[in-house]
């Protein structure tokens, strides 16, 4: 029997005005606002949706694009991984540059 398991965002909390995401660090990492602690907190899904193949297309590929770019922002490592699968998944079935140079 196969079992699909669904990536869990990580957990936000507002804590006096700002926002923050529980980040794999194990430590709660300091967002501007809201919609950037929701990218944070959905990144690791977006980034397996990628790796599974689960989801592809251009409007996929901006918003691991996005994710990457706040990412870089709040200075959090993960933005070359998300950006690599932005570029390979622009079109249904393309696995060939996912297994030639995936970031680690």
């Amino acid at each position: 029997m196969l079992i699909s398991r669904t990536m869990q965002p990580f957990p936000i909390r507002l804590l006096n005005g700002g926002w923050q995401v529980l980040t794999k660090r194990h430590q709660w990492t300091n967002c501007e606002n809201h919609r950037q602690a929701h990218i944070v907190s959905h990144s690791t899904q977006l980034v397996n949706d990628a790796a599974t193949s689960r989801r592809n297309g251009v409007a996929f590929s901006a918003e691991l694009e996005a994710t990457a770019k706040v990412m870089d922002q709040i200075g959090l490592p993960g933005a070359a991984l998300c950006r690599f699968y932005a570029a390979g998944n622009t079109a249904s079935g393309n696995t060939e540059s996912v297994r030639q140079t995936k970031p680690r």
